[in-house]
């Protein structure tokens, strides 16, 4: 007698039958499945080869930051508003804002934060709708935020580096330090670090300056390694440089980063800095004349020496580079150009593949989804691509460090 099918559900409610089954009589009876459509299934399934595109979305500005929730839904600045794609593919809901978005952070409880050129930061519930947003700062528009273990989010705009409650919005303490600042990160024991266009300071978490470095022109992004060391994009006399700085708040070194060509860069014409898990710093560089070429660098986090004042290696893509990289665990980093999204190998700086991405602009880091692929926004949209892995943890491994864009170190 054939016995009744046995049924089971797929993750999105889709119902299939497993397979046809016969109960033979005897002592003691039991049954045989004479066809197995789940194991046709799983056995057929394929892993897509590395590089090839596995979702897009166009008809969008996505260059305003790009953060992905654990349900791989992607949120994405765009222009003046904030946007939901779960799986890049199809938009779930849009959040508008005063002016141009400038980037993204995502709390632990799923709250996006979001801060634009207006000098407006909002904080947006997982489904869209308003937690609360700042009064706009005028012209004193937000460059960065770091989010703190204790409930603040930080900002740098303007001379002052401020902090308001993740709660409610309400305004916290503030430093104000005499020159433009560019950047917040928060070291695991609380402390704030912030960059202008002299100096890298250390705040306490509870506000007050408690040391500064001068350090070359640095006003770009900064990254922490896990041992507490920041670097920072920095420049000398037009040459592309990484200061490393200690927990201590003196400069350990600063590294020239000139190939073959003496590439020279303007201070935004640099990405911010990415850490792979061995401590290698990446950082991608954009030719702001057409005789030098576009570069991505890798440094070694050891002090330079005479001998060695190169980086580790140099990969030529000769494109606009200005997101931070994206280092994964399985031994690649990945770029987004005004061209392409690349994958190179982080032992040799080698090409793995690239995937076309258009004639556009992003400032956006890649981020990646459970499924194993890498998405990154463009002036034009989202595109994905298959990569093998995940984002590297415990280190800093993309703008904001952490898939979150938290811009702490845990």
């Amino acid at each position: 007698d054939f016995g009744p099918p046995i049924s089971w559900q797929l993750y999105g409610g889709i119902g299939l039958t497993t397979g046809l089954t016969t109960d033979f009589k005897g002592v003691p009876p039991f049954s045989y499945t004479l066809y197995n459509y789940e194991a046709q299934i799983l056995s057929s399934r394929q892993t897509p080869p590395p590089g090839q595109t596995t979702g897009n979305a166009s008809g969008f500005d996505a260059s305003g930051g790009l953060v992905v929730g654990p349900d791989d839904t992607v949120y994405v600045g765009s222009g003046n508003s904030v946007r939901a794609y779960p799986y890049a593919l199809a938009p779930k809901w849009t959040y508008n804002t005063s002016s141009n978005v400038q980037g993204l952070s995502r709390g632990d409880d799923g709250t996006i934060y979001a801060w634009d050129f207006g000098g407006t930061l909002y904080a947006i519930n997982p489904d869209g709708t308003q937690k609360w947003k700042t009064d706009p700062l005028g012209n004193l528009e937000i460059r960065r935020v770091a989010l703190t273990a204790n409930g603040l989010v930080v900002t740098a705009g303007g001379n002052t580096v401020r902090t308001f409650s993740a709660a409610n919005g309400a305004p916290g303490w503030s430093d104000d330090v005499g020159e433009s600042v560019y950047s917040v990160v928060v070291d695991k024991s609380g402390h704030i670090w912030s960059n202008s266009s002299s100096s890298v300071r250390k705040h306490a978490p509870t506000g007050g300056v408690l040391a500064a470095v001068a350090a070359p022109s640095s006003p770009g992004g900064m990254a922490m390694a896990p041992d507490g060391t920041i670097y920072v994009r920095t420049i000398s006399n037009g040459r592309i440089q990484v200061s490393a700085v200690a927990p201590s708040a003196t400069l350990k070194w600063s590294k020239s980063l000139s190939n073959t060509n003496n590439e020279r860069a303007e201070a935004d014409s640099l990405s911010e800095p990415a850490v792979g898990p061995d401590g290698t710093v990446y950082i991608c560089g954009t030719p702001t004349d057409p005789m030098y070429t576009g570069s991505l660098f890798a440094v070694s986090p050891t002090a330079p020496t005479a001998a060695s004042e190169v980086p580790k290696w140099i990969y030529t893509h000769k494109e606009i580079c200005g997101a931070a990289p994206a280092v994964g665990n399985n031994g690649q980093v990945y770029i987004i150009t005004d061209k392409s999204l690349r994958a190179i190998k982080a032992d040799s700086g080698t090409l793995v593949w690239s995937v076309p991405a258009g004639n556009n602009n992003t400032k956006s880091s890649p981020a990646f989804l459970t499924n194993q692929s890498v998405v990154a926004g463009t002036s034009s949209g989202l595109i994905s691509a298959h990569a093998g892995g995940q984002l590297a943890t415990g280190t800093w491994a993309r703008e904001g460090g952490d898939a979150n864009g938290s811009g702490r170190m845990r």
